[in-house]
């Protein structure tokens, strides 16, 4: 029995049984999947078969598609809705998440095709969202709330689970053995939008900034491909893109702004630590003198340690096994027990926590300070920055905490982040 909103690939000269729908892998030498229209991603394969086929190169991560095939497809179950109040959850909003809570819910009611909520990191942006989640469950909607990685899709599956206790839901990644059997509610990444059609009524688009989904012009077709053409996407970020904000400023996309963590307690303002020889010694294998000293100095502290290049963490954990703590542990996109490790560290079995940016954005961990090194790296741009300072208190029960930034010299991101911290904590504390 095969799911409904959901591609799946079939021979082309398969036989199609009555209600199901047809659409070709490629139009007009375009992937009539993502999108992908160029010689460099559509290739011919020519060798050792015996008729010329092409497939799509960008959307490979949920299967191969080529011209030798056809997708078939049935609409979405058509759900009946119900009067239980699906939500439980027993917190509360703060009076400015409920103003945007309320805003967000009138909005999609009337049809409104995008909503963005800016919102600073810690504000609680996931909790924002439960009462316009529910109204679309308990009306027989279908939502999607996509992450873009991993970790932070694992970790937004395990609130809404909570939450949402009575809704079948599934959460796809590329590692994830889950298969989609018509759940209501879907976690995922964003490259498994690709797989659906016409199949949501509503559409989270959690750090919307972030890369890959920034960038794609494939995800981002996918995306609104998988909406209904009378859906709605809700589209979250502390961090906006130039293009967003300036939407936002003109009224293309209707947006709210909350510029306070739900706890009521200030940003962390980062501290920057002048450390010339820090990058030398890094790349000498040396562990740097200032960020031993520091370690040192909080040896009670939960410390994750940012590094700009995957191949500095190996070295870089060995030496603070030897030196510092053998509570110590790297992970990077490419290690295949990230999860592990991740959850080792939020559950306190690990002290150190040797990161590239794949944790600067969509993970929640409790009591820990953050250390930047070599923060003066290209690679830190203004919203990595801030995002990567925005892991640090937030949690209502350990506020605050610290976030250092070694670097070889100031650069204008470096000093723009300092400068935009400190202007939400003053529009926050002006706004009470």
């Amino acid at each position: 029995m095969k799911s409904k909103g959901q591609l799946h690939l079939v021979p082309i000269n398969c036989e199609v049984l009555e209600g199901w729908q047809t659409f070709p892998t490629f139009e007009k030498e375009q992937c009539w999947r993502c999108g992908s229209d160029t010689n460099k991603e559509i290739i011919q394969v020519t060798h050792g078969v015996s008729e010329p086929y092409y497939y799509c190169r960008s959307c490979l991560a949920v299967g191969s598609a080529n011209t030798c095939q056809k997708y078939i497809w049935q609409p979405p179950l058509q759900r009946k809705g119900t009067d239980v109040n699906l939500l439980e959850w027993e917190g509360c909003l703060t009076p400015e998440q409920s103003v945007i809570s309320n805003h967000l819910k009138e909005a999609v009611e009337k049809g409104c095709e995008r909503y963005f909520i800016w919102a600073v990191t810690g504000a609680g942006k996931t909790e924002i969202l439960y009462e316009t989640i529910a109204f679309f469950l308990q009306n027989g909607g279908q939502v999607a709330f996509i992450s873009p990685r991993r970790a932070a899709c694992i970790d937004v599956s395990k609130r809404l689970k909570k939450v949402f206790s009575r809704t079948q839901q599934v959460t796809l990644h590329q590692t994830s053995e889950a298969v989609y059997k018509d759940e209501q509610l879907v976690i995922a990444t964003a490259p498994q939008m690709w797989r659906f059609y016409c199949a949501f009524d509503l559409i989270i688009i959690d750090e919307v900034d972030a890369f890959p989904y920034v960038s794609s012009l494939q995800l981002q077709y996918g995306t609104k491909r998988a909406l209904k053409k009378t859906g709605s996407s809700v589209l979250l970020s502390a961090t906006p893109t130039k293009t967003q904000k300036q939407e936002m400023r003109t009224g293309i996309l209707p947006y709210a702004h909350l510029n306070k963590r739900y706890h009521g307690y200030a940003l962390v303002v980062p501290r920057l630590r002048l450390d010339v020889q820090g990058a030398k010694c890094l790349m000498r294998g040396i562990i740097p003198d200032k960020l031993k000293k520091w370690l040192l100095k909080h040896e009670k502290r939960h410390v994750l340690i940012f590094v700009p290049e995957i191949s500095w963490i190996s070295s870089l954990v060995t030496m603070l096994k030897e030196t510092v703590d053998i509570n110590v542990a790297g992970v990077s996109a490419e290690d295949k027990e990230r999860e592990q490790k991740i959850e080792a560290f939020r559950t306190r079995k690990l002290r150190l926590l040797v990161t590239t940016t794949i944790l600067e954005r969509g993970v929640n961990f409790t009591d820990i300070d953050v250390v930047i090194m070599n923060a003066h790296h290209r690679l830190y741009n203004l919203a990595v920055l801030i995002q990567i300072a925005g892991r640090v208190g937030r949690s209502k029960k350990f506020p605050t905490g610290a976030v250092i930034c070694f670097h070889a010299g100031k650069t204008a991101a470096l000093n723009s982040m300092i400068k935009e911290i400190k202007k939400h904590n003053h529009e926050a504390a002006s706004d009470g």
